[in-house]
């Protein structure tokens, strides 16, 4: 009974979150997780053109091994061997590769920074498959990688890496949130928790036995530990994701999180509509200054 009402959420999550990419189509042993990932994943992989575009223009490639097998992924550094002030780690969403994410990194405006940019299990060039804590794996293992090459070690300098997310990717970044107790991310459409999704698309009681378990709120409670600050900002039209999860985490952690909602904004188009709230999100979050108002009130933005 369990497996068949997981069925028809996995339908209905299909229906509400799709994306052009096709489904996970590898074997998973446990049949739960056999249902539920093809709702949470997309991995696709990548051409060879753009990889080879990506390192001629500067980027470098970080390969490295986990549990999953030979994983890659991407740094983006200052022109001209410039000394690194910040890095960034970079998580996109559950359709999107690593690569796709760097002219956004361009574009920021942080010249001083370096940018890793992390692909999960069994997307780009990363063998295995997808879960929470194969994922978890790979943030750590790309951060280390990256903080030898552009000399910043993550463990002992916590408040020079910074976390950017975007959808399931704020998940990611609150991950390495955890791993290095860092002080700064910087979230776009975050969900609260998989488990909150999935009762507010079906009705079904958040304690569903689901395989795939994601929960913004710990990473959270490790910024509130450290004294640090999370900026989240949220398109108020947003159909996959709704802003109504932004509020409930920005109001369960006043001391935490600056809330933006931006009018008229949606899901995949917030980096275009929010472009100048994530660039002075970014810059705010880099510098560790949050400026959050005492009421911690949403933050609407008018265009």
């Amino acid at each position: 009974m369990n497996h068949l009402l997981i069925f028809f959420i996995c339908l209905l999550l299909t229906a509400s979150c799709a994306v052009a990419q096709p489904p996970a189509t590898g074997p998973v042993a446990d049949p739960l997780e056999a249902l539920e990932a093809p709702t949470l994943y997309y991995p696709q992989a990548y051409d060879q053109a753009d990889i080879d575009s990506f390192i001629h223009a500067g980027g470098t490639r970080l390969d490295y091994k986990t549990a999953q097998g030979n994983q890659t992924a991407w740094l983006i550094t200052p022109a001209r061997n410039a000394k690194v002030e910040r890095l960034w780690v970079v998580c996109g969403g559950n359709g999107v590769l690593a690569l796709e994410m760097a002219r956004f990194c361009n574009q920021t405006g942080l010249k001083s920074d370096a940018f890793v940019l992390v692909d999960y299990p069994g997307y780009g060039c990363c063998e295995g498959h997808p879960s929470p804590q194969s994922i978890r794996e790979n943030v750590k293992a790309s951060v280390l990688a990256a903080g030898k090459k552009v000399e910043i070690d993550p463990e002992k300098n916590p408040e020079l890496v910074c976390g950017f997310g975007h959808s399931l990717g704020c998940a990611a970044a609150l991950m390495a949130v955890e791993e290095f107790h860092l002080k700064s991310a910087v979230l776009c459409s975050p969900f609260t928790s998989t488990h909150e999704m999935a009762e507010l698309r079906t009705g079904l009681a958040k304690d569903a036995p689901f395989a795939h378990q994601f929960d913004n709120r710990l990473g959270l409670k490790e910024l509130e530990k450290n004294g640090g600050t999370c900026w989240i900002i949220h398109g108020a039209d947003d159909r996959i994701i709704p802003v109504s999860m932004s509020k409930t985490l920005a109001e369960e952690f006043k001391k935490v999180v600056k809330l933006t909602v931006i009018p008229d904004a949606g899901h995949n188009d917030i980096f275009y509509a929010a472009k100048k709230e994530i660039a002075d999100a970014m810059t705010a979050a880099r510098k560790g200054k949050s400026d959050r108002p005492a009421s911690n009130v949403q933050l609407p933005t008018s265009k």
